[in-house]
């Protein structure tokens, strides 16, 4: 398995934008499992979980581990390409000029990613027990000059490349959540 693996195309965006397949990939993360392990653990039917894995696989995000063979049947452990799966070398494909076809895939597919980012954050926010005084919360239109937005964009990319630095998987690290969404004004 690798540790970083970058999405690179439209089909590998598509099939990554859905919110139970980063749920599988998340799943498959700690140890190969089969679609009916996950189908437990994520109370679903074997065959929509099949699906998915499908997917993923025909893309290359999943792949399979390990087959064994229990009771005359084939058993498939999947695992997923890479430890981390990443968008950050996307934006070449989205950022063109080009109203192509494939760039608007893409920025549709960037919409889902985004709006299934914040259905986990609302789900996570839902499920507290508690608002801890360090808990952050900003969601608010802003009205700011363009010389204030250019220092604000830094900012936001300086958090970015932070978290990014410093993600650790270690089992001594704290697990936390952070949804940063920034929209820039039409026309940028």
């Amino acid at each position: 398995m690798l540790d970083i693996y970058y999405v690179n195309n439209i089909e590998q965006l598509k099939v990554f934008s859905d919110t139970l397949r980063i749920r599988i990939l998340r799943e498959l993360n700690n140890e190969p499992k089969t679609s009916k392990m996950l189908s437990v653990l994520l109370e679903l039917s074997p065959s929509k979980v099949n699906y998915h894995l499908t997917e993923l696989e025909r893309v290359g995000l999943a792949y399979v581990a390990k087959t064994e063979l229990k009771n005359g049947i084939l058993q498939k452990f999947y695992s997923p390409i890479a430890k981390k799966i990443s968008l950050d070398k996307i934006d070449e494909l989205i950022n063109t000029d080009s109203e192509s076809d494939n760039s608007n895939e893409l920025r549709e597919s960037i919409k889902d990613i985004v709006t299934n980012s914040l259905s986990i954050t609302s789900n996570l926010v839902q499920n507290l027990e508690v608002v801890h005084d360090n808990f952050v919360h900003l969601a608010q239109n802003i009205q700011l000059p363009n010389d204030k937005l250019v220092i604000l964009e830094n900012k936001l990319n300086e958090i970015y490349q932070f978290v990014k630095e410093h993600h650790d998987t270690s089992l001594d690290a704290k697990n936390a959540h952070i949804n940063l969404t920034y929209i820039p004004p039409k026309g940028e």
